[in-house]
C-alpha cells in the first residue's frame, strides 16, 4: 500500500469514528422526542456543526480531500439536521424562533460567502479561501467547548465533561489530524491540532 491508499484506509477509519460520535446524541433526542418537550437543552453546537459541515463538504468538492471528507461531513449534516429538527419541532416559542432565525441567517451567510467566491477565476486562489475557511470553521465550532472547559475550571463541575462523547472526540480528531498528515493538508492539519489539543486539555481536566 502507498501513502494515498494509508490515507483512505485512515479516512475509512475516520468515518466510522465520526459517525459513532454524531450518534451519541441520539438518545438525548429520542427522549425529548417521546416526551415531546426539549427542555433546556442547547442547541447552539449543533447550529455551528451544521454550518461548519457545509463548508468541509464544499472543500472536498473542490480539493483533492475526495470522498472521505465529502461523506463523514454529507453525513454529519443529516444527523444534525435531524437532531435540530426534533429540537425544533418539541421545543417552546422562544426557542423554536430563535434556532430557525439562526439556520436561516446561517443559510444566508454561507451563500453570500460562498456565490461570489464560485466566480473567481483564479482556481487556486479559489481554493485556498475555500480551504482556510473550512479550517477556520472547525476552530470557531470549537468555542463551545472552550466554554465549557472554562466553566468546568471555575466551578470545578466535571458532570459538563462527559466522558464517552470526549473519548470519541478527542479519537475523532486524532484520526482525522493522521489523515491530514497523510494527506498533506495543512488546512486539516491546523484544523484537527486544534481540535485535538481542546480534547486533550478536557480529558486532562477531566482524569487530572
Amino acid at each position: 500500500m502507498d501513502r494515498k491508499d494509508i490515507a483512505f484506509v485512515v479516512g475509512v477509519i475516520g468515518n466510522v469514528i465520526s459517525i459513532l460520535g454524531f450518534l451519541l446524541p441520539a438518545p438525548q433526542f429520542t427522549a425529548i422526542f417521546n416526551a415531546k418537550a426539549a427542555g433546556s437543552m442547547n442547541q447552539t453546537p449543533y447550529v455551528i456543526a451544521c454550518i461548519s459541515d457545509v463548508i468541509w463538504i464544499v472543500f472536498a468538492t473542490v480539493t483533492p480531500a475526495g470522498y472521505v471528507m465529502l461523506t463523514v461531513n454529507a453525513i454529519g449534516l443529516s444527523i444534525y439536521i435531524a437532531y435540530l429538527s426534533v429540537f425544533v419541532a418539541y421545543s417552546n416559542y422562544q426557542s423554536k424562533r430563535r434556532t430557525l432565525v439562526a439556520m436561516l441567517l446561517s443559510i444566508i451567510c454561507l451563500v453570500a460567502f460562498f456565490v461570489p467566491i464560485l466566480f473567481i477565476r483564479d482556481q487556486k486562489m479559489q481554493n485556498i479561501i475555500i480551504s482556510w475557511t473550512a479550517t477556520g470553521s472547525t476552530i470557531i465550532s470549537l468555542v463551545p467547548s472552550i466554554c465549557t472547559s472554562w466553566e468546568v475550571y471555575k466551578k470545578k463541575d466535571l458532570t459538563r465533561l462527559p466522558l464517552l462523547p470526549l473519548v470519541f472526540s478527542t479519537a475523532s480528531s486524532l484520526i482525522w489530524l493522521l489523515y491530514g498528515c497523510l494527506d498533506n493538508s495543512k488546512y486539516i492539519i491546523v484544523a484537527y491540532s486544534a481540535s485535538a489539543a481542546v480534547d486533550v486539555v478536557q480529558l486532562g481536566q477531566l482524569f487530572l
